[in-house]
């Protein structure tokens, strides 16, 4: 009987360790999202990078008296431009929408919340195609469409208990969040590279600057100090953003593979969240620090 009793004591531990716990799914979604948002914020700086460059060069123009323009609008329109500025909206859309589903897990800890998961899922789902046509443009993505949408009776065909219906959200939309990160991740490997180019176009126009502020007679030794130690910070704090988004690919995967535990109920979920929470938050502090130069 002792046996027995063990066993069965056994089991239902062992059931009640699969379904994620209130703790859980709020400290996920604060994590996770953090997560997300600190990834958007260094996707988003390439543009960024860009425009200050478009800066540099308007402002060595009027330096030099030459013809500048005061606001950055093209004369023509630029097609490629045009292309980049489509993929960085389908990127930040899906990022934001994997945001959004994250905080949908946070919300889910509350009794109630689980429409806006399964809505917050079946969003996230809906990037699967855009994402797709970015890492293989010459492929029609044809299996987008068995990932778009959660019947809600998933979530409620169950009736033993609220957290099971989220439970059964969360193990259906494994799927789908590792689909939607491990496109972003494909897609987004390229960035620090391309930081690291951008950062080296900006450090030219920089250095063109410095030349035209030094060619002025009227500037004083001081003037000159202080310019020259400004530009180095701000080029160096460029190169340092390029090094910082290698981390975004192992924050991308950290809330993959946190994700997959907690529908998966592992017993140290709340180890991997932490794991997770730690890799977003130190991205997170260096690029704060980045921005305050």
């Amino acid at each position: 009987m002792r046996w027995v009793s063990l066993l069965t004591t056994a089991v239902l531990c062992s059931a009640c360790s699969s379904l994620p716990s209130k703790q859980d799914l709020a400290a996920f979604g604060d994590a996770s999202s953090k997560g997300v948002a600190v990834v958007t914020q260094v996707v988003a700086s390439g543009e960024t990078l860009r425009t200050r460059q478009d800066e540099l060069r308007q402002v060595s123009k009027y330096m030099r008296g030459a013809r500048f323009a005061a606001e950055s609008i093209p004369i023509l329109p630029d097609p490629s431009q045009a292309v980049i500025d489509a993929q960085l909206k389908i990127r930040l859309s899906a990022l934001s929408d994997l945001q959004a589903y994250a905080k949908a897990v946070g919300d889910a800890a509350d009794q109630g919340a689980i429409d806006g998961l399964i809505a917050a899922t079946e969003k996230l789902g809906s990037n699967i195609g855009e994402l797709a046509k970015l890492a293989a443009p010459e492929i029609a993505p044809v299996a987008a469409p068995a990932f778009k949408a959660l019947g809600k009776a998933v979530g409620y065909g169950l009736a033993d208990g609220y957290v099971r219906k989220v439970n059964a959200v969360i193990k259906e939309a494994d799927l789908i969040v590792a689909e939607v990160i491990r496109l972003l991740r494909q897609d987004l490997a390229e960035l620090p590279p391309d930081i690291d180019i951008e950062a080296g176009t900006y450090a030219a126009l920089r250095d063109e600057q410095l030349h035209i502020i030094r060619s002025d007679s009227r500037v004083t030794r001081s003037d000159l100090y202080g310019a020259y130690f400004s530009a180095r910070t701000d080029i160096a704090a460029n190169y340092e953003l390029a090094k910082a988004a290698t981390a975004i690919d192992g924050v991308l995967k950290s809330i993959a593979d946190t994700h997959h535990a907690l529908a998966q109920g592992k017993p140290d979920v709340d180890l991997t969240i932490k794991r997770m929470s730690a890799l977003s938050t130190d991205l997170a502090a260096v690029i704060a620090a980045l921005r305050k130069g």
